[in-house]
């Protein structure tokens, strides 16, 4: 039987183009829900299922898209005329669009991985015992491998807390330097750099799995948003395979580094989140959960029990969109309709605020709740793109600051704008000659 099988799929990559269509039909005639069957295959965590095998919904997709092109308006034959609807290429857009993100994810065993690297770390730290003089101690994954938005070979966000407030980037940058040596001595973590940046990192190379750690010190609001993230990863099936196909589009065009200049993937992530928000209309995707569970989200709650976890996908919204259109409408917003110069996207809100207003109220903004109050008072007045943190207020995005390499970026979302709404094939985008 399982030869039969074998048999039969490998025999699709090469068949005509009806019987490709037949494959695909069965496909959809077995899910009732072009959504329900994405969102299923996504939060498939060992592999993708049967009909997302790559015979079926890979090459073959992009080739029937292309046949399509070709043979439109050429023939009136039902699977051509049908496979030449709005409705079919949404559902291979798609396809596409889950096959992408489980593709670029983290996977369970890299994640589990990951987590047996901070155990041994936190280890490794706790024979350095005059460490531990302060409230509270421990080593904690933060960034988008807590989020839920992490990709494949990403580095690993840690934070060292110490206590449950911030502390001056003097006394980080001691912590950190004695960190340095204490690893040194060791064989597995003797590779490591004291990045003396704004907020200090001393980055720890893992010899024995080849895993670069990023180490910071009381990262309060490093932790408090990886948390919020999360909630929003879990608010919406769709949510997190935006999020990864963003920031998968971003990378291969090269404009997700705050070192080049451009967008950092956690404005990126912001930027897909704040979309959800009010980018859709009368019928948002998402709220904003720092007003609706307030209580989880205030700095009155201590940042080491505020972990809430929402529970996945019971929250009910009216909107019912797929991924495809919602992917559509997102480039559409940042291409077209987006007004860069005088918007300010604030997911705390959960709306777009005007700069003008926000670079009035930015000094008072440093008095927050804040792991970085070193960050600059004119981010909101230097920048290019303002994207706001949502819990010290100040500007995630002011990386973005050169007018060139921003008038570069905003070709790129047109660009692929046009692309996707032409061809409907998300692959297509992932292509940096555009």
């Amino acid at each position: 039987m399982q030869n039969n099988k074998m048999s039969r799929s490998c025999s699709l990559g090469h068949s005509p183009i009806s019987t490709r269509f037949e494959r695909r039909q069965e496909c959809v005639d077995y899910f009732s829900s072009c959504s329900d069957h994405a969102k299923s295959a996504f939060s498939k965590n060992n592999g993708l299922p049967t009909c997302y095998c790559s015979m079926c919904f890979k090459s073959p997709s992009r080739e029937i898209l292309l046949e399509v092109r070709k043979r439109s308006d050429q023939t009136a034959s039902p699977e051509l005329v049908y496979m030449n609807s709005p409705q079919h290429k949404m559902l291979l857009m798609e396809y596409a669009l889950v096959e992408i993100t489980n593709a670029c994810k983290l996977s369970d065993s890299e994640l589990l991985a990951k987590v047996g690297v901070v155990d041994a770390l936190s280890s490794a730290m706790l024979q350095a015992h005059s460490w531990y003089h302060y409230d509270q101690q421990g080593i904690f994954i933060i960034g988008s491998v807590l989020s839920g938005y992490g990709m494949e070979k990403c580095d690993l966000d840690v934070c060292l807390m110490m206590s449950t407030t911030e502390v001056q980037r003097s006394a980080a940058l001691r912590v950190l330097a004695g960190v340095q040596g204490l690893l040194h001595q060791t064989i597995r973590w003797c590779n490591c750099e004291l990045i003396r940046a704004t907020v200090p990192i001393l980055n720890i190379h893992d010899n024995s799995t080849g895993t670069t750690l990023n180490l910071n010190v009381n990262n309060v609001v490093g932790l408090r948003n990886s948390h919020l993230l999360r909630c929003y990863a879990n608010y919406d099936w769709r949510v997190t395979p935006l999020v990864l196909f963003v920031k998968r589009w971003a990378r291969s065009h090269r404009i997700n580094s705050a070192k080049n200049q451009t967008i950092c993937s956690y404005a990126l992530t912001l930027m897909v989140i704040n979309y959800l928000q009010c980018g859709l209309g009368s019928c948002p995707l998402l709220p904003s959960i720092q007003q609706t569970q307030a209580e989880f989200f205030n700095e009155d709650v201590p940042v080491l029990i505020g972990n809430v976890v929402m529970p996945p996908y019971i929250q009910q919204s009216c909107n019912t969109m797929s991924l495809g259109e919602l992917l559509l409408g997102f480039f559409d917003l940042y291409a077209n309709n987006f007004k860069f110069d005088t918007t300010v996207m604030s997911v705390r809100l959960g709306r777009h605020l005007l700069l003008e207003q926000v670079r009035k109220a930015q000094p008072t903004c440093q008095d927050a709740h804040s792991a970085d109050r070193q960050a600059p008072l004119n981010s909101y007045t230097n920048a290019q793109l303002f994207v706001e943190e949502p819990f010290n207020l100040t500007n995630v995005a002011r990386s973005v600051y050169d007018p060139q390499t921003f008038k570069k970026i905003k070709a790129i979302f047109q660009k692929s704008y046009q692309i996707l709404k032409e061809t409907k094939d998300p692959y297509r985008i992932l292509n940096n000659k555009i």
